[in-house]
């Protein structure tokens, strides 16, 4: 497989990570809730995958609950779909179907 660029992760992988982290998710609890493989997260993260698809990063998203303009560090705004959704209550769904 790939190679990483560097000793810490890119700036996608390190801000997965945190946005992860502060919804207080496991990589396995995240993968399940975005419908992706636990590797694929696990990638991003590390900077094994330095460039991933809209449609992953969309996934990702939906599973940690923001906007995906909050992974470039911007703030949710009314425009890109309102304020971030609550967390759901009772046991994630095995995947997502988008």
């Amino acid at each position: 497989m790939g190679k990483r660029r560097s000793g810490k992760p890119p700036p996608f992988g390190a801000r997965l990570k945190a946005l992860r982290e502060d919804s207080g998710l496991t990589q396995g609890e995240l993968a399940a809730r975005a419908g992706l493989p636990l590797q694929r997260v696990f990638k991003l993260e590390q900077g094994y995958q330095l460039d991933p698809r809209w449609s992953t990063v969309y996934r990702l998203a939906v599973g940690l609950g923001v906007s995906v303009a909050e992974f470039a560090g911007e703030p949710a705004t009314e425009s890109d779909g309102a304020a971030p959704p609550k967390k759901p209550r009772g046991r994630p769904r095995k995947g997502l179907n988008l």
